[in-house]
């Protein structure tokens, strides 16, 4: 094992898996982090998780780590895409309800969920001790505070209420978008990861 990922696990220690936190990184980093952090939770801590991709398809997510060794059995992977269109003679996309009252998991996209390659129509939190939001920053691209802070909202709530973990990915590209402080402002712990962890 090099000396970055001996360092950055000197990170991932700190995590309770039943909490919530925000992971705040360079975006040069983000194949590293995401490595470690489902070796960590995985293989480690026999962990599943649901792992939301936002900024890049699932598949690109899975093939890194099943290249690094990481086997992906126990991850239900979901990508956020966004609406083409809304052409009504079209079949509308299935809706991953995640609770009993039945509150979908949605901000203005398309959710499809996959388990190794393989589009499934329903997930049950009781399949999921951790949720991974990969990653905040791209949802700025085209929501606003309010339809980002209404989907952490619910995210938070289910963490919270049901007891699964929440690890969201930021990247630290753009100070100055304002995600950080909007998750602060919901008491999710902020930890910021510098470069100098990652290079060996």
């Amino acid at each position: 094992m090099n000396h970055g990922s001996s360092r950055i696990e000197e990170y991932l220690e700190l995590l309770n898996p039943s909490s919530e936190y925000l992971l705040s990184f360079s975006p040069f980093f983000i194949n590293h982090v995401s490595v470690e952090l489902m070796t960590d939770m995985l293989v480690n801590r026999k962990k599943a998780v649901l792992y939301i991709c936002v900024g890049r398809p699932h598949i690109f997510v899975q093939k890194i780590l099943m290249n690094r060794g990481v086997s992906t059995r126990s991850i239900h992977f979901m990508d956020m895409v966004l609406y083409v269109c809304r052409d009504s003679s079209k079949p509308s996309s299935s809706k991953i309800i995640l609770d009993e009252n039945g509150s979908p998991l949605e901000i203005p996209t398309i959710f499809k969920l996959f388990k190794v390659d393989q589009e499934i129509d329903r997930l049950s939190l009781d399949d999921v001790d951790l949720l991974v939001l990969d990653n905040l920053s791209e949802l700025r691209t085209y929501n606003n505070d309010d339809q980002i802070r209404r989907f952490m909202e619910l995210l938070l709530r289910i963490s919270r209420e049901k007891g699964k973990g929440l690890v969201i990915f930021h990247l630290n590209n753009r100070p100055d978008n304002g995600l950080r402080n909007l998750i602060e402002s919901m008491n999710i712990e902020v930890l910021e990861i510098p470069n100098e962890v990652f290079q060996g």
